[in-house]
């Protein structure tokens, strides 16, 4: 009798030792394509609210020398503020949703069940589209709103926009009186 317990005993202790190892040489669900999607949707988020950031400051650089007037400078603030706080969100959101994601993972390895498949992540939040680069001399698009405007103005008069000019290199929108491109350094030609 002293024997068989002595073997119980023995093999409940393997048993207990087996499974808090398993997880340690078992294989991981979540596939490096999954990480690399769900790391490219954060780098992307991630480099809207850098640039977001990046506006702020020049905002408040170019008020610093009276370049943009109080009211001006008001509503483009309250507009760049906006639409940080939307990134933030979006990006607070990713994040909960992968330590979901994680736990679930956790929780079905440590009960034996399949883990869940799973859901796909929200796409980021559409941003404007850059409008396409056209010569200073003809009318451009409002890169929030899509109307067209004139070479010379300032600010959107369908949305009160701040106008931009793409980069011919690059396509990023810049400052209406932007000598260079913020994305990529390329001279531009002052269209002010």
């Amino acid at each position: 009798m002293l024997t068989f317990l002595a073997i119980a005993v023995g093999a409940l202790s393997l048993w207990v030792l087996l499974s808090a190892l398993r997880p340690l040489v078992e294989t991981t669900v979540v596939t490096s394509a999954d990480w690399e999607r769900l790391e490219d949707e954060s780098m992307v988020l991630l480099e809207r609210r850098d640039r977001l950031v990046a506006e702020l400051r020049d905002l408040e650089f170019e008020a610093a020398l009276n370049k943009i007037g109080a009211k001006d400078l008001a509503e483009l603030r309250t507009r760049f503020e906006l639409e940080a706080l939307a990134v933030e969100r979006q990006l607070e959101e990713n994040a909960d949703d992968y330590n979901t994601r994680i736990e679930a993972d956790v929780e079905a390895r440590l009960t034996g069940a399949a883990p869940a498949e799973p859901e796909p992540a929200p796409a980021p939040a559409a941003q404007p589209e850059a409008p396409s680069p056209e010569p200073a001399a003809t009318t451009a698009a409002c890169g929030q709103c899509g109307a067209a405007l004139p070479a010379d103005a300032r600010f959107c008069d369908g949305c009160g926009a701040a106008a931009e000019q793409p980069c011919p290199a690059c396509g990023v929108g810049n400052r209406a009186e932007a000598r260079f491109c913020k994305g990529c350094g390329h001279g531009l030609e002052a269209s002010a």
